[in-house]
């Protein structure tokens, strides 16, 4: 196991409390101020072994400075290629967990001897329950909210690492005490073994749905009905979509981009044949342009009364998408009052490393004031009056000319108005704890021209932290992220501050009528539309 020498790391958390302080926007007020988040800074440095440690070790023993901001955008990343290597695969625990009404229920398992379990609530892991767990997660990894903390938890029990780390041991346990909740409300304690290979097939509960596969840009859409009346629109991710990458490409934010491009071409079709240049792999990229159009035309000829838009699992991106869907259901004139609050972005030497095309000259005003750029507030405050004349809405056509510009596919689109507002049908939107990010900001965009959310609540708060801005330890070469703006999607007089709550939200007792259907909330919507 190679390791990484004291002063190399003590170093390392140097670059990491510096970076942190320079580029996030408020890293201190969560947990108790500059003296606390400093005092930290010290003990970690004093704690590091004079011999060093490995990577893996030092990325668990750093993350509590991670967790200082208390967001959840501030993160450090798993070390994609260890410096250690180990001649045993590690093993890890075969069970997949789901979020509901703030419990654990298990959804998908890999040994089929628990298939019967499906649908049970986890109370305890080795005696240490749900909330002690919690707790220990937490001082782990910041969370915007509770459903974020159970998010981070449920990915942690699915890490051989990370699962050590939270039970106190050095290393996996050959096997652990479950303590169920089953439906009768019996409890059930039972030992599960540990595997480096995976025991069989995952189970989960059959579905009523059959639903289509995703492109390689993780989108699809279908028909629920045989009508056409509900439409369904499933965003997984919002990374892998073409404008996502013309839009970096221009903004010359690029330090990701040929690894997402890889992560394009490895779902394309297999008889399709990536090219090498990055212009050519973008051109091959899924567009949603082209997506939404074919929908759209469909809905608009089938007069379609409802659209469903699944955002279940679409956890990260650009927001750029959002302005595209809401061109094809509202038009250009909704996008130009649309009232999303307001962001207070910071600029710091990380941002303009990450985004090049970018100068500090730009922006020398904030740079004189810590940073801080509060013209999009200023704006905002200006309130309805501003956004109703014909000024405001000429400026933000304009806005709205600049931003197509930065994507080819959708400029040709918007240029033409052929799909404007194509088609409104009433917009219901499936949420769930995986919900994050530019997920939430489409969702809330949604919200905001009157969809209806249907689900478990987000992990993120309609006001939070936001952006992201890639860096890496210079010795341990541990990446992370850290944002630079504080998004106020609900500003305080509307009273959402914190969780975005579902107008129809998914109960467990709902879920085990339905046999724990990994799609319940869609028949949650139809049985809603039955109902009205």
């Amino acid at each position: 196991m190679q390791r990484i020498s004291r002063q190399a790391l003590q170093e390392d958390i140097h670059q990491l409390a510096r970076t942190l302080a320079e580029a996030h926007p408020d890293p201190y007020t969560t947990r108790g101020g500059p003296i606390a988040f400093h005092h930290r800074v010290q003990k970690l440095l004093a704690g590091i072994p004079e011999d060093g440690m490995s990577q893996h070790q030092f990325s668990h023993y750093v993350h509590p400075l991670i967790a200082a901001p208390g967001d959840g955008h501030t993160q450090l990343f798993e070390p994609e290629n260890p410096q250690e290597t180990t001649t045993q695969p590690t093993r890890r625990l075969w069970l997949h967990w789901e979020i509901i009404e703030q419990e654990f229920y298990l959804a998908i398992t890999c040994y089929a001897e628990l298939e019967v379990l499906i649908g049970a609530r986890l109370l305890a892991i080795n005696d240490l329950a749900l909330e002690t767990l919690l707790q220990r997660m937490g001082t782990y990894q910041g969370y915007d909210n509770v459903y974020q903390n159970l998010h981070h938890l449920a990915q942690s029990l699915e890490s051989p690492s990370l699962l050590a780390l939270l039970l106190a041991q050095d290393e996996p346990p050959a096997e652990i005490r479950l303590t169920l909740k089953l439906a009768d409300s019996s409890q059930k304690t039972l030992n599960v073994p540990l595997t480096a290979e995976q025991p069989g097939i995952p189970l989960e509960a059959d579905s009523a749905f059959v639903l289509p596969p995703l492109n390689a840009a993780r989108m699809c859409h279908t028909f629920l009905d045989a009508h056409y009346q509900v439409a369904y629109l499933r965003i997984e991710s919002l990374l892998y979509y073409r404008e996502h990458f013309e839009y970096l490409t221009t903004l010359g934010h690029t330090q990701n981009v040929d690894r997402w491009l890889e992560d394009v071409g490895h779902a394309l079709p297999p008889e399709k044949t990536f090219p090498k240049t990055r212009e050519e792999r973008i051109a091959m990229v899924p567009a949603a342009t082209s997506l939404l159009r074919d929908l759209f035309s469909a809905m608009r000829l089938a007069h379609t009364s409802t659209l469903i838009v699944d955002l279940r699992f679409c956890s990260d991106g650009g927001s750029f998408f959002t302005t595209i869907l809401n061109y094809f259901l509202y038009g250009i004139g909704a996008l130009q009052i649309e009232n999303n609050g307001y962001q207070i972005k910071r600029y710091s030497p990380l941002y303009f490393e990450n985004y090049t095309q970018d100068s500090s000259e730009q922006y020398a005003e904030a740079i004189r004031n810590g940073g801080y750029d509060y013209s999009d507030e200023m704006r905002w405050r200006q309130g309805p009056i501003f956004e109703h004349t014909t000024r405001a809405r000429l400026q933000a056509l304009t806005d709205l000319r600049l931003l197509s510009r930065h994507s080819l596919s959708f400029a040709r689109e918007f240029q033409s108005r052929a799909y404007e507002a194509a088609w409104t049908p009433q917009v219901y939107v499936l949420t769930s704890t995986q919900t994050y990010s530019a997920g939430v900001t489409t969702a809330v965009s949604l919200l905001r021209h009157g969809a209806i959310l249907i689900g478990t609540p987000p992990a993120q708060n309609g006001n939070s932290f936001s952006g992201g801005l890639s860096f890496t330890l210079k010795y341990s070469r541990i990446k992370g992220n850290i944002p630079f703006k504080r998004q106020i999607l609900f500003p305080p007089d509307e009273g959402k501050e914190q969780i975005i709550r579902p107008h129809h939200e998914l109960t467990y007792d709902y879920l085990a009528s339905h046999n724990y259907d990994p799609n319940a909330s869609i028949q949650l919507v139809l049985d809603t539309l039955a109902e009205a």
